[in-house]
């Protein structure tokens, strides 16, 4: 992801599973300091933007994700899926 910083843009590597709001360190490209020598860091947060319309095969995709993701269900996730479907 392209980051602007002081120095201009710079490349930053998101980690997999990095979570929205999730704070990212990008040393010494902060400000200067004022009792010592050298700079700070320049902290970046995790924004993550949702498509509002998908294409059919991004809905295909997203659906394959999905049923991957259903085999490690916790189960507090499949309780919380039962009462999900019970109020539907």
């Amino acid at each position: 992801v392209d980051v602007l910083t002081l120095d201009g843009i710079v490349q930053l590597k998101v980690p997999p599973g990095c979570q929205p709001l999730s704070k990212l360190r990008l040393r010494g490209k902060g400000l200067p300091s004022v009792d010592r020598r050298g700079r700070g860091n320049q902290i970046v947060t995790v924004h993550v933007m949702v498509p509002e319309v998908l294409s059919k095969r991004q809905k295909e995709l997203l659906e394959e994700f999905r049923a991957e993701e259903a085999v490690d269900e916790s189960p507090a996730q499949r309780a919380l899926k039962r009462l999900r479907g019970f109020f539907s």
